[in-house]
Order: structure tokens, then sequence, then C-alpha cells
């Protein structure tokens, strides 16, 4: 598999990783470059975030999303955090 930085028009670093595990961790087999920039902890928390509501959503079909969205979001402290997490983050496609 073949990674590119998200912020691929200021940073190069690229990753290729051959294997993954029973535990979903990647084996680097080839990288390219670090990155060109420091990261963002706001940016991370968002993913975790919005990675939980929809794993959650997906596992609890029944449930209603805003239930789901506001016991995630109620612990989150950091207000540049929640103006960012944004619909277009938690869509999830219901089947």
């Amino acid at each position: 598999m073949y990674w590119i930085c998200t912020k691929s028009a200021i940073c190069n670093a690229r990753l290729t990783t051959n294997i993954i595990t029973d535990i979903n961790t990647d084996i680097v087999a080839y990288k390219t470059t670090e990155h060109t920039h420091m990261g963002d902890a706001n940016t991370i928390k968002i993913r975790e975030v919005t990675e939980k509501i929809k794993k959650k959503a997906l596992s609890n079909p029944n449930s209603q999303p805003s239930v789901l969205i506001q016991k995630e979001l109620r612990p989150i402290i950091n207000f540049d955090v929640l103006i960012e997490i944004t619909e277009k983050n938690l869509s999830v496609k219901k089947s």
C-alpha cells in the first residue's frame, strides 16, 4: 500500500507498506523521506474522534446519529477541534 502525506503540497513524505497483520499494524517496506512540517494535534484528534463515531454508528445501526455524536463530543474541551468537526467529517452512509 502506498501512503502520501495529507499535506502533499508542501511535504514529500511517502511510505510503502507491504503487510497488514491481524491487528491492523502496517509493516513498513520503504520510506522515501521524512515529513517537512510539524504534526497538527488538532487534525489528529479530529481524525480519531470522527473514526470513533463512524465505528460506533456502524456497530449500532439503530442508534440515533445525534446521540452517538453528542456522546463522543461531550468530553472534548478543545474549541478548535469542536469547530473543525463538521458534518462532512462525520458522514456515514446508511445501508
